[in-house]
């Protein structure tokens, strides 16, 4: 019996214990999330315009990506004539237009200049010059539209100027006698000269004639078999 007392104690100590003892540790649940918060509304322009909407087409860090649009090529100078009396400038001035050509086995020479308002390549004027070697010219030299107008190849060969003003595919008018260019200097690279004329359209239901005045140009022309030499002084 007085043993049993003695061992009381100690069970009772060792039930507390393991009573008292702190309850395993659960996982914490995770916070619920915040909803978003609502998009800012893009303030109103004062200026009664609406902005851009934010997509791609008008992003402003889109647009100032390096712009890989093809360029067409043109070549370097100017070309302007009045049209009827009304000014217009060439600014598109494609390489195959502008360029002094010349092979001695086949026994073709030939200077070609042409232009047209925009890159679309139309309306396209063009001015021809057949059997002529620009490096062989004595400058300036006058090459005029013969009497008789050769629309094509004929036995008489081709004509020594032919100046062209195509409005649309097939719609082309044809410089007439009495239309002249006038090569004024060659600089080893720039083809100067003037031209006047009266243009006649193929059909006469495409339209009346084009009178063309005060005609000029300079312009860098490609060389092919021509030495790169000068063949007159500028004219100022």
């Amino acid at each position: 019996m007085l043993r049993i007392r003695a061992l009381l104690p100690s069970l009772l100590l060792a039930c507390g214990a393991t009573s008292d003892a702190a309850p395993q540790a659960q996982p914490t649940p995770a916070a619920p999330t915040a909803p978003a918060a609502p998009a800012t509304p893009t303030p109103p322009n004062p200026h009664g315009t609406p902005p851009l909407p934010d997509i791609p087409e008008h992003d402003t860090a889109a647009m100032a990506v390096e712009d890989m649009t093809p360029r067409t090529i043109t070549r370097e100078g100017t070309m302007s004539a009045k049209l009827n009396g009304r000014a217009q400038d060439f600014l598109f001035l494609p390489p195959g237009s502008n360029a002094a050509i010349a092979n001695g086995e086949r026994g073709v020479a030939r200077i070609m200049i042409g232009g047209a308002p925009t890159d679309s390549g139309r309306p396209m004027l063009r001015i021809v010059l057949e059997g002529a070697r620009l490096d062989r010219l004595k400058l300036p030299a006058t090459f005029s539209v013969p009497t008789e107008v050769h629309t094509k190849r004929t036995e008489l060969g081709p004509p020594p100027l032919r100046m062209e003003y195509e409005l649309a595919e097939r719609k082309i008018w044809i410089a007439q006698p009495g239309a002249t260019v006038v090569l004024e200097s060659f600089d080893g690279t720039r083809l100067a000269g003037r031209f006047h004329g009266t243009l006649a359209a193929r059909s006469a239901v495409m339209g009346p004639p084009i009178t063309i005045e005060d005609g000029r140009f300079d312009i860098a022309v490609r060389l092919s078999g021509i030495e790169a030499k000068p063949s007159a002084t500028p004219i100022r």
